[in-house]
Parts: structure tokens; C-alpha cells; sequence
């Protein structure tokens, strides 16, 4: 019994050392663990967020067509600016800068730069109605611009356009999002109407014919009298 009591009291303490000791290390391994966690995470939403797009700006050539119009049958293009984050990473890998699209629709009556009805016609090439611009490796520094191709305004009846621009994504890992989209109105008149002008040089034909005309029956008149006499 008091050995059993001795061998207690000796085993007790050492027994109460090594539990705190691997409560330490249990706990200490779950606070490494949860920080790493906490540190993975923090960096990892870092990453994803700072390839970002913050503006997309458009402007029409020639830029009377926004206001007050262009006449029908003048041909129209747009030009687009994204702003986006600059990724010095694309200097050494591979980055998708995307694209940037153009439309043009039909204004909707009394909505400012609302678009109605489907994608008019216009464009060259094989999509007449959407014209797609591929985006150059400038973005990786910030910026980048794009012009559309031209939009012939041809058959158009006079009355609000709009242009309607996309910033689209080239998707995967090292790509910028997608934005827009982004509004540009336009304005067609019709042709000015009015009286033929004619060449000067009709006009000056027209008139020596007027003068030339009574000069030309006063001399006949004189012949006349004078064959007679």
C-alpha cells in the first residue's frame, strides 16, 4: 500500500508534465494550421481580385454622329478604351486579353440611349451584325484601345441609334473580367433637299444663247430686206 501510494505520487506529476506537454504541441500545431488557413485564403482572395476592369470608354468617328447627327449614308466607327489592372505577370506568361464587341440597334423612344428590336445590319465581313475586335497586349500595362469596323449607315431611316459596347473576357487563370455594357448614341438626319444648282458654265452657256438669239433674228430681217431690194 504505500509503495502503491509512493509509486502515485511520483507518476502523478510526471504524468501531468507530459499531458501539458502534448496539449502544447496539439494546440500549437492547430494555431500553425488555422494561421496558414487564415494566410492561404487572405493571399488567395488577393490574387483572385486583382485582375479587375474598372472602366470601358467609346467614342464614334466621325463624333458629330453622337450629336447633332450624321447624315444617311456616311460610314460610322467606335472606338473603345478598357481600363483594367496592369499585370506585370503577363510579361512572362501567357495572359487572355479578350475581345471587345459592337453593335448597333434601334434607339427605344423617350429612354436616352436604350437599344430596341435586333442587331441592325451594317458591318463588313461575315457578321454584319456584331462586330468583334480582338484586344491588344497593351492591357497588360493598364489600358488598351480598339476601333470597330465600319458600320455603313446605307438604308437606314433618319432617327436615335445606339451603339451598344462589350468588354469580353478571354477567360482562364490570367484574364481580366468581362464589362459592360457600355451605351453610345448616334443620330442619322437625312440628305439636305433643295434646288438643282447648276455649273457656272451652263449658266454662262444659257445666257450668251439668250443674247445671241434677238441678235441673230435682227440680222436675218436685214438680209432679208436686203436680197429683196
Amino acid at each position: 500500500m504505500c509503495w502503491f501510494r509512493i509509486q502515485k505520487e511520483l507518476i502523478s506529476p510526471i504524468f501531468c508534465i507530459l499531458r501539458k506537454h502534448f496539449m502544447f504541441k496539439k494546440t500549437r500545431s492547430i494555431y500553425v494550421s488555422v494561421l496558414t488557413l487564415l494566410a492561404v485564403g487572405y493571399f488567395g482572395l488577393v490574387v483572385t481580385s486583382a485582375w479587375s476592369t474598372s472602366s470601358l470608354t467609346t467614342a464614334l468617328a466621325p463624333p458629330t454622329c453622337s450629336s447633332p447627327g450624321c447624315v444617311i449614308g456616311t460610314s460610322v466607327t467606335d472606338s473603345a478604351t478598357i481600363t483594367a489592372t496592369a499585370e506585370s505577370i503577363c510579361n512572362t506568361q501567357s495572359c487572355n486579353y479578350g475581345t471587345v464587341t459592337f453593335q448597333v440597334f434601334k434607339a427605344a423612344i423617350g429612354t436616352g440611349c436604350a437599344s430596341t428590336g435586333a442587331a441592325l445590319s451594317g458591318f463588313g465581313g461575315g457578321s454584319p451584325t456584331l462586330n468583334t475586335v480582338s484586344v491588344p497586349s497593351t492591357l497588360k500595362t493598364g489600358s488598351a484601345s480598339v476601333t470597330s469596323g465600319s458600320f455603313s449607315t446605307t438604308g437606314l431611316a433618319a432617327g436615335n441609334y445606339v451603339w451598344i459596347v462589350n468588354y469580353v473576357s478571354g477567360g482562364g487563370s490570367n484574364s481580366w473580367p468581362s464589362y459592360g455594357p457600355k451605351c453610345e448614341a448616334m443620330t442619322l438626319t437625312s440628305p439636305p433637299t433643295g434646288v438643282p444648282e447648276f455649273p457656272i458654265a451652263s449658266l454662262g452657256m444659257i445666257a450668251m444663247l439668250a443674247l445671241m438669239f434677238p441678235a441673230l433674228l435682227f440680222l436675218r430681217s436685214k438680209f432679208a430686206r436686203q436680197v429683196t431690194f
